[in-house]
């Protein structure tokens, strides 16, 4: 199985009154993303699903992402993946989509790092992902909690460069 994790795209800032659940993403953060899903493309990934954290921002660059590299299937939801879900609670929901040959997750920081540091250190690593990154592990082993080989971390600004 090959886990993808994703960070969300840039996001407009919080505005006074707005929940941080609803923050867009930016026109920039809309580009930025198409360009990343297009250098995923290029570079030949296919996905079999992909699960976005409730948070908008997220749900939007899961979106995107589906629409480029023509995912049949409808992007699914799971709380887990917002900003302050663990490394056990994303183990875990790795777990129940096993069946997924191909599995994209599309959270946030500090979240989506330390799933990686979880995936891939043994929570020794320290991963932080800005917006748009994508990194591929390997997992290979499943219990107690997933683990998994770094196969490679792709920063947005060179995943564009593929676009």
């Amino acid at each position: 199985m090959l886990i993808y994790l994703m960070r969300h795209g840039i996001a407009n800032p919080a505005e006074p009154g707005t929940s941080d659940s609803q923050r867009p993403l930016s026109e920039q953060g809309t580009l930025q993303t198409a360009l990343v899903a297009k250098g995923l493309l290029q570079l030949g990934i296919r996905l079999d699903r992909i699960i976005a954290s409730p948070l908008l921002r997220a749900q939007q660059t899961a979106e995107i992402v589906a629409r480029i590299l023509e995912i049949a299937d409808p992007v699914l939801t799971d709380a887990r993946l917002a900003p302050y879900g663990s490394f056990g609670t994303i183990s875990q929901l790795i777990q129940e989509h096993r069946d997924a040959q191909r599995l994209m997750l599309v959270g946030h920081q500090p979240a989506i790092g330390e799933a990686l540091s979880g995936l891939c250190g043994r929570g020794e690593l320290v991963a932080e992902m800005g917006t748009a990154t994508v990194a591929a592990v390997a997992a290979d082993g499943f219990r107690p909690q997933v683990r998994g080989t770094l196969e490679w971390l792709i920063p947005a600004r060179v995943l564009e460069q593929f676009a």
